[in-house]
């Protein structure tokens, strides 16, 4: 599974609410927790403080008028102890000095007591997306400044071995940047709310993560959705494990297809509908995204099976790596449905199909963050359509671009996410890189062919 930085990223956004008014805890908390969020609270600024650096929550909501120590005080000293929480603060009175000075003091919004639940709703969502954007950035620059050994977990958690996985992500070979679009405007402000990541995947990690997860267990939360666990069964029965005998109960699909597969299955299905729009034309895009991730993310992992030992790579987390790549590519499309340009149809509009290309990536790494995805991962999608290698070098975006070259085989070459193909110096020094031959990864190309059918019989 992808692991994730437990200590300072949980897979349920958490938030402290500190008020000395009991009723206001507690109608916070009932809300916040119908929303999906995990809560705890504080009955003043000394207590909130004390937690906010024990627990490291996404986001603070703190009454400014509170003994002991107020909002103003608590926010300077959050802000002393380097955290990276976002502040809402709070108050019955709207004293416009008050407002001005905790803005100032580093606080993202403001709520007036009694606030309209759609108030609640944006603030807090719009301070998670800001709490993700300090993160990468925290995780981009202390891997910049990193001799190569690598940021964070990635000898454990990326595709291969330890590298310098973040970093510089700009490359000579690219193109001046164009205008950013509106949606890429309102991400960067935090207008726009980036989505968590989706339940079913959140639940699996944290079954996942125990030492005895048992298959009983796996099985029982795979069948509360229906629909994905028609999904797993029409895999466990495509073509890959046919020869193995029809099955028609999830829990002799867990056992006959394994844990770590059961889980890329899952994976799969869910990013299938993930941001899914119901507008015909995009859709049909995000699913040529989707068909193309997967034929990537097969050819990933066969590369990982049969060069793993030489090349220090984990084949189901290059799997993962390859799924993942153009997730951005899916959220920009569900929200140009949602917020179509005024001037012209988002179907037939050239300029978004170029925006498409330009921003997925941006996109992609920001959703990747706050998804809790580790730092090599995100850097491959922030990356992988680059023309050279990124500095410093990332195992992940060389398994990606030999992984493209197959897919490229598999699908026609349909990938609506970029303009050209790599070259194939490129993929002679990707697999340089990894110490593999070039010309031995065709060996692999029949097999990733059937499961890749097979996938697309069962899924699409």
């Amino acid at each position: 599974m992808i692991e994730s930085e437990t200590a300072s990223r949980r897979s349920i956004d958490h938030i402290l609410v500190v008020d000395d008014e009991d009723d206001t805890r507690r109608a916070l908390e009932r809300s916040l927790r119908r929303l999906g969020y995990e809560v705890s609270d504080a009955a003043n600024g000394e207590e909130g403080l004390r937690l906010a650096i024990e627990l490291q929550p996404q986001v603070v909501l703190a009454d400014i008028r509170m003994p002991t120590m107020d909002g103003h005080t608590l926010l300077r000293r959050l802000a002393a102890h380097d955290l990276d929480a976002a502040v809402i603060v709070m108050s019955a009175h709207g004293n416009m000095d008050d407002v001005i000075d905790v803005l100032r003091n580093g606080a993202v919004d403001y709520l007036r007591k009694p606030w309209a639940p759609s108030e609640l709703v944006a603030s807090v969502g719009r301070a998670v997306t800001i709490h993700d954007h300090r993160q990468l950035a925290r995780r981009l620059k202390a891997a910049a400044e990193s001799t190569g050994a690598g940021a964070g977990a990635l000898g454990s958690a990326g595709c291969g071995g330890p590298t310098g996985a973040m970093g510089a992500v700009d490359s000579p070979a690219r193109a001046p940047e164009a205008a950013p679009s509106p949606i890429l405007q309102q991400i960067r402000r935090g207008e726009m709310v980036l989505p968590p990541m989706p339940a079913e995947l959140t639940q699996l990690r944290m079954v996942l993560a125990k030492p005895d997860a048992s298959m009983d267990e796996i099985a029982l939360l795979v069948e509360r959705d229906g629909r994905l666990a028609a999904d797993v069964l029409r895999v466990t029965n495509s073509a890959q494990y046919r020869r193995r005998g029809r099955i028609d109960d999830i829990r002799a699909a867990v056992s006959r297809i394994g844990l770590r597969q059961l889980q890329n299955i899952v994976q799969t299905v869910i990013l299938r509908d993930t941001h899914e729009t119901k507008d015909r034309t995009l859709r049909a895009v995000q699913m040529r995204v989707w068909r193309y991730s997967i034929a990537r993310a097969i050819s990933m992992r066969g590369l990982g099976e049969l060069f793993g030992a030489a090349a220090s790579v984990d084949p189901e987390r290059a799997y993962l790596a390859g799924l993942y790549a153009d997730v951005g590519a899916s959220f920009f499309l569900g929200a140009l449905a949602e917020n179509p340009p005024p001037e012209s149809s988002p179907k037939t509009s050239p300029p978004y199909a170029g925006m498409l290309r330009r921003e997925h990536e941006e996109i992609g790494a920001l959703v990747l963050a706050r998804w809790g995805v580790d730092a090599e991962i995100i850097h491959m999608a922030r990356t992988h359509h680059f023309d050279a290698p990124p500095v410093p070098p990332n195992r992940c975006w060389n398994m990606a671009i030999l992984g493209a070259a197959i897919a490229d085989k598999l699908t026609g070459g349909d990938d609506p996410t970029r303009t050209g193909v790599p070259s194939p110096e490129l993929i002679d020094r990707c697999a340089a890189d990894l110490r593999i031959g070039a010309t031995t990864a065709s060996k692999i190309e029949d097999s990733v062919r059937r499961e890749f059918v097979g996938v697309m019989e069962a899924l699409a």
